[in-house]
């Protein structure tokens, strides 16, 4: 009886957000055990809230189910969807020191001043840290303090002009 009760408020507070939606690109559904599952806007068909699930249903008809129990969030992102994100060979992006112990120094170079977008995610996929920051053209830093998390290998994501690069990094 509680998840009949339950569904249309989910369903309302879903409305609300997407009403509010003018520059969100993403719905990321994060799940208890850590997992996160990013989803494009403009790649969904529907959400269907059945007896204590959630199902996404993609327009080319992969469908992704979630139990309502097992869903920690759920949230929209504004990433800026890109036309084209640009293989890197010549990367301008800089971690150090490599391997780290207490902060983690990013540097990179950026043609414009505009929001950078930095992810740090684990082996697993899970996203430790990220944070929307402004940046100048030229090169630009950003520290990030490591010492809490668990020693191991990591990805570092940042999204710029257009571009996306990803380093490795390993926490000691």
């Amino acid at each position: 009886m509680k998840q009949k009760k339950m569904t249309p408020l989910i369903l309302l507070l879903i409305a609300i957000s997407i009403s509010r939606l003018e520059a969100q690109t993403f719905l990321n559904v994060n799940e208890t055990l850590g997992s996160q599952n990013p989803f494009a806007l403009s790649g969904l068909k529907r959400l269907i809230f059945n007896t204590g699930n959630m199902s996404v249903v993609k327009k080319g008809g992969n469908i992704s189910d979630f139990k309502l129990t097992n869903i920690r969030t759920m949230n929209f992102t504004n990433i800026t969807a890109t036309p084209e994100l640009k293989d890197v060979d010549n990367t301008k992006l800089t971690l150090y020191p490599n391997p780290v112990r207490n902060s983690l120094q990013i540097q990179y170079e950026s043609k414009n001043a505009e929001n950078v977008f930095i992810q740090i995610m684990n082996v697993q996929g899970k996203i430790i840290y990220q944070q929307n920051i402004s940046n100048q053209t030229g090169i630009n830093k950003v520290d990030i303090r490591v010492e809490s998390y668990q020693n191991g290998l990591y990805l570092c994501r940042l999204h710029h002009d257009n571009i996306l690069e990803v380093s490795k990094f390993v926490k000691l």
